[in-house]
């Protein structure tokens, strides 16, 4: 058996070799490395040609950085600014649609409920959408799919009698005023609108208004001679009006058409029994307490609730919106006419006239100042039951019973200045306004009094407030 034995020196010269490898490879790699990165350095130096093409490159990025920021920010114009031409559309108008609700709640926007059918107020949509003018004074279009509720109040109050553009004495023998036996001397009408609407599409909207209407007439019986007053019970009306449906139609981006009708519902059988005096008895009266135990049927033409007769209305509305969503200038022209008559008589009929200037005074506030300007025929025909027979016969007579049984002496030119504000919240908006005659001119029919002074007269307007709210979704 052959034995072999391990040389030690066999294992040390092996292990020195390996060393001696490890440091020459260090050192050459140490040695090369300056060398290496020179040369990585010398390949990769830019060209002068390539460092200017850089910097055209760096200012066309940031220049097209720019105009996008800018084209983000600024409105949607077509051909003009200015209020009397093709105008601006402000970005900020445009409710926010059903897919664009989440970026806008995501983006810091307030969204209504968990989308509110994917509306959004914005700023510029308080002025087409203010809450005080909806149904008579700005009809506007909704947003398609979108439903708004609008409520308004809106009170009358009248103070003294007038003729023309002067005031009635009272204290004097020749006054129109002692000629009546009851001319009364002033009254209170109080209105509630409710108004709901839809948008169909973006361009028809369509809207129902259901009115309220209560007024109230202090009364007082001139008798004996000289003349004494004697206190009665007020004579107060109150019903539903005559509803009305609107069909709205967007024209362009600043007019607006409306076409409204009217049907008959409100009632125009009101009576009246002052304390103390024998209740009507219809077909009983030839004319105004003319036989005895007579009494009128009716109230007077003003403080009936409807027409009778169905209405028309057609309707043109203007609104210009400024680029910063600041201002609005917008005006709308109505015509009131009405169908026929009944029981011999229908309101006359009426042009108005609306103009107005909007301004956001902070983010959730509006103001505004308005002006109204009325022009209302006098009654059409003559009521037996409200005139009384003999003096719709013989319109040469003047029922001298109360002034408001003349159907002469109704309508007339009034202009009114109106200041306002409002507040909005998301989709609600509420505001109020109020007002004053500046001109009237009453109509009060051709008959006179022996000494040539006109007998007609009728109540002068005092003043108006008018509150509304609404609410969209």
């Amino acid at each position: 058996m052959t034995t072999i034995t391990a040389n030690p020196n066999t294992g040390i010269f092996r292990r020195r070799t390996l060393e001696l490898c490890i440091g020459l490879t260090l050192t050459g790699g140490l040695t090369m490395q300056p060398a290496i990165v020179e040369a990585k350095a010398k390949r990769h130096q830019p060209t002068r040609q390539e460092i200017e093409l850089e910097d055209e490159n760096a200012e066309l990025r940031r220049q097209v950085s720019e105009l996008q920021s800018k084209l983000n920010a600024a409105p949607a114009t077509n051909a003009s600014a200015t209020p009397f031409a093709a105008t601006p559309i402000p970005k900020s108008t445009a409710p926010v649609t059903a897919a664009a609700a989440p970026a806008a709640a995501a983006n810091g926007g307030m969204a209504c409920g968990a989308n509110m059918g994917g509306m959004k107020m914005e700023p510029g949509s308080k002025f087409l959408m203010n809450p005080v003018w909806g149904g008579l004074d700005m009809f506007w279009n909704m947003p398609k799919d979108s439903i708004m509720m609008n409520v308004k109040w809106m009170h009358n109050q009248q103070n003294g009698l007038g003729q023309g553009t002067s005031s009635v004495p009272i204290n004097t023998a020749s006054s129109p005023y002692n000629k009546y036996m009851m001319p009364g001397a002033s009254q209170s009408m109080d209105m509630f609108m409710f108004m709901p609407m839809w948008g169909v599409t973006e361009d028809i909207t369509l809207m129902a208004m259901i009115n309220y209407m209560y007024m109230s007439m202090p009364s007082q019986m001139l008798m004996g001679n000289p003349l004494q007053s004697y206190s009665m019970s007020p004579m107060d009306t109150g019903g539903i009006m005559d509803t009305d449906f609107d069909l709205i139609y967007r024209i362009s981006h600043d007019f607006v058409g409306t076409f409204q009708v009217s049907a008959p519902t409100g009632s125009t059988q009101q009576a009246y029994n002052p304390a103390g005096m024998v209740g009507y008895q219809p077909g009983a009266c030839k004319g105004m307490m003319s036989g005895p135990g007579c009494w009128n049927q009716l109230t007077s033409y003003g403080m009936q609730m409807g027409a009778g007769v169905p209405g028309l209305m057609p309707a043109l509305t203007y609104n210009w919106i400024s680029e910063d969503a600041q201002w609005n200038l917008g005006g709308q022209a109505s015509y009131n006419a009405f169908a026929g008559t009944n029981n011999g008589w229908s309101p006359g009929n009426m042009f108005k006239l609306s103009v107005w200037a909007q301004h956001e005074l902070f983010d959730d506030w509006t103001v505004w100042l308005r002006s109204n300007f009325t022009d209302q025929a006098q009654i059409q025909g003559c009521s037996n039951q409200i005139s009384g027979i003999a003096y719709c016969e013989n319109r040469s007579l003047t029922n001298t019973y109360m002034p408001g049984f003349n159907p002469s002496m109704y309508g007339g030119k009034v202009a009114t200045l109106l200041l306002g504000f409002s507040y909005t919240y998301g989709m609600f908006n509420i505001g109020v306004e109020g007002g004053i005659p500046v001109y009237q001119n009453l109509n009060v029919g051709d008959n006179t009094m022996s000494n040539g002074q006109p007998i007609g007269m009728q109540l002068q307007n005092a003043y108006y407030i008018n509150a509304g709210t609404s609410f969209m979704f």
